[in-house]
Order: C-alpha cells, then sequence, then structure tokens
C-alpha cells in the first residue's frame, strides 16, 4: 500500500502505512505514550508495571502480520508511531474483527476516522464486509469515531461490552478526515 497523507486541524503532518516487522520499537514506543484509561480501552485490561520484555514481545507479534487475512496500518507523525488500526479476517466468514488506536495527543483530531476510511478500503478489496469489535460501552471515542463515518453500525450490549458490527457497504462513508474530532 502506498503511505496516505493526513492533515489535522492543528496542522501536524500525519502519514498512514503498512505496518511492517521492523516497526515493533514504534509500538513499544506507542504503548508507553497511551495513558492508562486508553489502554484500557484499546486492550480491555489494566496492564501498568508490564515487564518490558514483554511489551516488546508483544509488539513484535503485532507487528508481523500475514497478508492474506491481516491488515495492520501505523500513522506517523516526524517518525514517531501516534496511531494504530488493523483488522484479522474471521475464518470462513466475510467478517473482520477490528481495533483502532490513537495517541491521547493526537485525539480529537479526525485521525480515528481517517484511520477506519482507509480500514474500510482495505477491507472491502479483501471481500470483507463488516469490521467487528468488542468495545467498553463508555468507550465514546470509538463511538464517535463510527458514528462520523457515516457507515451503518449495530450494536450489541452485554455484561459492560457492546459488539460493534460496521457494514462496511452501508451508504456512503464520511471523505477521510471529516468529523474532525476524534
Amino acid at each position: 500500500m502506498k503511505a496516505h497523507h493526513f492533515t489535522t486541524p492543528s496542522g501536524r503532518e500525519i502519514s498512514v502505512r503498512d505496518m511492517r516487522p521492523a516497526d515493533a520499537d514504534l509500538l513499544v514506543d506507542l504503548f508507553y505514550h497511551l495513558s492508562p484509561e486508553t489502554i484500557y480501552k484499546r486492550f480491555h485490561a489494566v496492564l501498568t508495571n508490564l515487564p518490558e520484555e514483554r511489551v516488546r514481545r508483544l509488539a513484535a507479534d503485532m507487528a508481523d502480520n500475514d497478508p492474506e487475512d491481516e491488515v495492520a496500518l501505523l500513522a506517523l507523525h516526524e517518525g514517531t508511531a501516534v496511531g494504530v488500526a488493523r483488522f484479522h479476517r474471521r475464518p470462513e466468514t466475510t467478517d473482520a474483527e477490528s481495533a483502532i488506536v490513537v495517541r491521547d495527543d493526537y485525539q480529537r483530531e479526525g485521525l480515528g476516522t481517517f484511520l477506519l476510511a482507509l480500514l474500510r478500503e482495505r477491507a472491502l478489496e479483501m471481500g470483507i464486509t463488516h469490521l467487528i469489535a468488542i468495545v467498553h460501552a463508555h468507550n465514546n471515542p470509538i463511538l464517535k469515531v463510527v458514528g462520523r463515518s457515516g457507515l451503518k453500525a449495530d450494536w450489541r450490549f452485554e455484561q459492560g461490552e457492546s459488539t460493534l458490527s460496521v457494514d462496511l457497504a452501508s451508504g456512503e462513508p464520511a471523505p477521510p478526515g471529516a468529523g474532525g474530532a476524534d
């Protein structure tokens, strides 16, 4: 995939490209720049005081993707990772599990909506029709991102979490970067 470019309302130039195995160090740095609240919303767990060795191992695993069933995008500002968007196809379906995380100091500038638009484009190319995410009911940022995307979403709430299914073929999504507040 070619790099995509996005300018935030505050003027920061962001480039987004496919993640590579060599990006593990960038993911480690991104993890250490996420607030405990953002980590909890993304990983559904309190992950304080993890040994750095474990963080590095997990980052290496996340940076190594199977292009047949996965897409992982890395958002960069001046060589620093500021966001990740990814999906992994569910076996024998047209659904994919997905996730987006944006560094706290880059949130509310439209980057999440831009990343979702890029995920949508890549998923449709691979024959994927729905992105599925398990989100905490209080994860308002991702709910806003999906709401601004212009795509239909089905929400099912159970035990403090919601399953979000985004219909990628629905409607005409907002142009990448529209909405500005995520």
